[in-house]
Formats: structure tokens, sequence, C-alpha cells
């Protein structure tokens, strides 16, 4: 306890309050007193505080039920690759899981090239995932024309880049131009 003249100490005065010296008859005294807020400026803080947890409960609620999405859509892709039970992935999900295939007959050559038609069909060729999804079916066809023995599937790597160079809105013509020399040169 200090006396009057005397400064009060962090730990007499408290954080957030003064000291401020009481008289009591002919003895004096010293008492803590701290501020206090007023009352509804309490109940705001409940009240912001009441908000905040509840944004951070639905918050965490759609995390969870995004990951529960992704699990499930993921759960429904068969191992080898993309299928049409896989069609509630997300575009992103998708791509990845068929540019990480690598196929090594002319049938898997084959069955993704087709996959990665359908999938560009279902983005759309005017979105960019649609664009390069497109470009990775072609890319696809001429590996199936290095590894394949059958004629038709030259014709139908041929027609798509040509299809896809046709098309005013086509983002990677020198690259899908690149794959048809390439085809040229390999004869």
């Amino acid at each position: 306890m200090t006396s009057l003249n005397d400064e009060p100490s962090a730990v007499e005065a408290g954080a957030t309050g003064s000291a401020v010296p009481l008289e009591a008859g002919l003895e004096k005294k010293e008492a803590v007193v701290r501020a206090e807020p007023p009352a509804e400026k309490l109940r705001e803080r409940q009240d912001v505080g009441r908000d905040a947890e509840a944004f951070a409960a639905g918050e965490q609620a759609q995390l969870t039920r995004d990951k529960r999405q992704r699990g499930v859509a993921l759960a429904d892709a068969p191992a080898a690759g993309f299928s049409a039970d896989a069609a509630a992935a997300p575009p992103d999900l998708r791509f990845r899981a068929l540019a990480a295939r690598a196929p090594r007959s002319a049938g898997e050559w084959r069955s993704l090239r087709d996959e990665w038609q359908v999938f560009a069909g279902a983005l759309g060729t005017g979105s960019v995932l649609g664009d390069e999804a497109c470009v990775r079916a072609i890319a696809a066809g001429l590996e199936l024309v290095r590894v394949s023995a059958e004629p038709g599937d030259e014709a139908l790597f041929r027609e798509a880049a040509r299809a896809y160079l046709a098309r005013p809105e086509a983002r990677q013509k020198p690259r899908v131009r690149a794959l048809v020399e390439a085809a040229a040169s390999r004869r």
C-alpha cells in the first residue's frame, strides 16, 4: 500500500484502473478502483462476440460441407481416372486427375483422348480450362497415332486439330500447329 503522496504501482492500480484515495473517518485509506464500461458497452461486446462465434461456426460448417463434397466426388471417381461418375468433381480436380494419367497402350491413349474430349465439351471451348482440355485431347490423339497401327486414329487426330485451328476463339493455335507438324514429321 502506498501513502497519498506516492504514486500507485501498476499492480496496485490495476491494468485498466487508477488508484483513488478515500478517507474513512480519521484514518486515510487507499483503494483501487477500476473503471468499468457501461452496461450497454458490455452488451455490445457480448453481441459482437456472439456474432463472431456464429460467423466462425458458419464458416467451419461450410468448410466441412466443401470437404465432404470433394471427398464424395473423389470417392466416386474410379482409380483408373475420369469417368461419367466423376462428373460431380470440381473441374480443377477432374483436370488434375486426367493430367496425372500415364497411358502405356493404344487403348489407354484412346480412352484418355476420349475423356479429354468429353471434359472439354462439358466445360465449353470458351473457358481457359476447356480450351486446355481440348488441346490435351488433341495431344493425346497424337500420342495415340504414335503407338497405334490403326489409320482411323490418325484421321481423328487430324480432324480434331483442323476443327480446333478453325475456331476463332482458340487460344493455343501455335501449340496445335506444332502437334500437327510433329505428326507430319513422323511419317
